[in-house]
């Protein structure tokens, strides 16, 4: 957690919310978390690259 970018990728992520919904509803909030989680991820490598 204490990599860049990591808190943000995780900010407003509620598995719980998540596992309670279906069809529809469900596909669009995994790629609305699943998009913030991997722009987390091109913090972390942009920072990994500086290093």
């Amino acid at each position: 957690m204490k990599l860049p970018g990591m808190m943000q990728s995780m900010k407003g992520m509620s598995m719980e919310k998540l596992q309670s919904s279906q069809g529809d509803e469900f596909d669009a909030m995994f790629l609305d978390m699943m998009i913030k989680h991997h722009r987390g991820a091109l913090a972390m490598a942009q920072d990994a690259i500086k290093k």
